[in-house]
């Protein structure tokens, strides 16, 4: 898989999952041998993301599996990796009616 094909993958995802990042010709892209989240080689991009105040490093890593051509896991700007074959974490409609219902500000 070429640095182009690895980005066309990660552009696709980004667009479907409708993240703000910038995915060009020109973003940072390296192939490794292998990364946490995926068996074999991967390309890891660093896309980065709309300027903010938020602390982090204002960017989303895209990590892409050369053997299944696909993104398998995202690091977040905080460093976190959130695993793409991972349950959704997301709350249930009851969690979030117990978080309203002690005070907090739930956005829908």
């Amino acid at each position: 898989m070429t640095k182009q094909e690895a980005l066309i993958i990660a552009t696709a995802f980004r667009d479907r999952q409708g993240y703000k990042t910038t995915i060009d010709a020109g973003t940072p892209a390296r192939l490794y041998d292998s990364f946490e989240c995926v068996t074999g080689p991967a390309w890891v991009i660093e896309a980065p993301l709309p300027p903010s105040t938020l602390e982090g490093t204002n960017t989303i890593t895209y990590v892409v599996s050369v053997a299944e051509k696909a993104v398998k896991c995202i690091i977040n700007s905080s460093g976190f990796i959130k695993r793409l074959d991972e349950l959704d974490t997301s709350f249930s409609d009851d969690e979030l009616d117990e978080l309203r219902d002690m005070g907090f500000e739930v956005l829908d």
